[in-house]
């Protein structure tokens, strides 16, 4: 997502992931890692995201739970 109507925030961009539940972000990172892996044998996963992390600067980042909702 971006930034519509050029609000208060000195960011490009929003990143929104959603997960049924908060095991399914376990779940998540670690296909990423298994999938980086067969990609990547030889390098580090860790290596990697510092570089990736090192080229951005994030504002915030938020963690919203569920607690109620209508269908």
């Amino acid at each position: 997502m971006e930034p519509r109507f050029g609000g208060t925030g000195s960011y490009d961009y929003v990143a929104v992931t959603g997960f049924h539940s908060l095991a399914d972000i376990d779940k998540e990172q670690d296909s990423y890692v298994a999938a980086f892996k067969k990609v990547w044998p030889d390098k580090s996963v860790d290596e990697v995201l510092k570089t990736t992390l090192d080229a951005r600067d994030e504002t915030h980042s938020d963690l919203f739970v569920v607690t109620d909702s209508l269908q």
